[in-house]
């Protein structure tokens, strides 16, 4: 019997935006499940290559499983979001999660401030075969006024400060960061 870590399998899929990622989201499973380290190669125009997939970090919150309809949120608070899209070296992202969870989300779950989900790349920028080196980020807050004191006391607060810009900051490479504000429609709230 040849051992997995031998094995060498070809598996063709269609994917792309239009055609949706499923196929090719369960062979890498497969192989996995093989014990084949799965290795992809992406034909395409850039719509499809730079296409990426996330999946839920386990420790991350759960999204809801039921949203309302987009006439029960009418003239709900919408709060507002911060999306920060984290870059890491390969291989370095276990390490980042690990201090992320266990340290920094519950420094900064202040002023309001609450994790909504966080992400990890499967396929696309941001992957490699070693794995992801980008996440991504969701938290809300309340109102502006409370995302400006929670940003401040990342500043002014000393043990905080030395949390994120020394223990955390030197665990990511590069921080992209944009702040949303829901439409009345939105279901995200």
């Amino acid at each position: 019997m040849t051992p997995s870590s031998d094995l060498r399998v070809l598996f063709r899929v269609a994917a792309g935006p239009r055609r949706g990622f499923g196929h090719l989201v369960r062979c890498i499973s497969l192989a996995r499940a093989m014990g084949i380290r799965p290795l992809l190669c992406l034909r395409g125009p850039a719509t499809v290559v730079e296409t990426a997939i996330v999946k839920r970090v386990e420790e991350s919150p759960q999204l809801p499983t039921v949203w309302g309809t987009v006439d029960s949120v009418r003239g709900m608070p919408r709060g507002f979001f911060e999306q920060r899209t984290l870059y890491f070296r390969p291989g370095t992202s276990a390490a980042h999660h690990r201090v992320y969870f266990e340290q920094l989300v519950p420094a900064l779950e202040r002023d309001g401030a609450r994790l909504q989900t966080f992400f990890d790349t499967v396929i696309g920028p941001g992957t490699t075969n070693t794995g992801s080196h980008r996440s991504i980020e969701l938290r809300r807050f309340p109102d502006m006024a409370s995302w400006q004191r929670w940003r401040e006391a990342q500043e002014s607060d000393r043990e905080l400060a030395t949390l994120v810009k020394e223990v955390w900051l030197s665990k990511v490479e590069r921080v992209e960061s944009v702040l949303l504000y829901p439409l009345d429609y939105s279901r995200m709230r």
